[in-house]
């Protein structure tokens, strides 16, 4: 599940760089899917799905990738 949301954000972020967008809004597209990435893996340590350390290490890499 984890590496499915790091992918996703990965995927998204790679497709933006294809795109003639502004800058701008390449910016706030990126920051909402980091909030959004990051809001599912605290969903799943919340339903106890993963443990603290497996939150800690998505949300590393989720930082690291955006």
């Amino acid at each position: 599940m984890l590496v499915a949301i790091i992918l996703q954000a990965s995927s998204i972020l790679w497709a933006l760089d294809c795109f003639d967008k502004p800058k701008e809004q390449n910016k706030i597209a990126i920051r909402n899917i980091r909030r959004d990435s990051l809001d599912e893996v605290k969903k799943l340590k919340k339903d106890n799905l993963i443990s603290e350390d497996e939150e800690k290490r998505a949300e590393t890499e989720i930082q690291k990738i955006t």
